[in-house]
């Protein structure tokens, strides 16, 4: 989950972990305090590697 802290809208960050090496393709979704979501990012690919 990525929090804005009000600070500083514009910069967000996160820790991703996937399960295999490879492309994987990543969307994001913003959910306000109402519970109301919005419609997915576009997507994008990460190339992730094994540790």
């Amino acid at each position: 989950m990525i929090a804005d802290n009000g600070l500083n809208s514009a910069v967000w960050s996160t820790s991703l972990h996937f399960t295999r090496p490879g492309a994987q393709t990543v969307t994001a979704r913003a959910v306000d305090a109402a519970g109301n979501r919005s419609a997915l990012s576009n997507a994008d690919v990460i190339t992730a590697y094994g540790c």
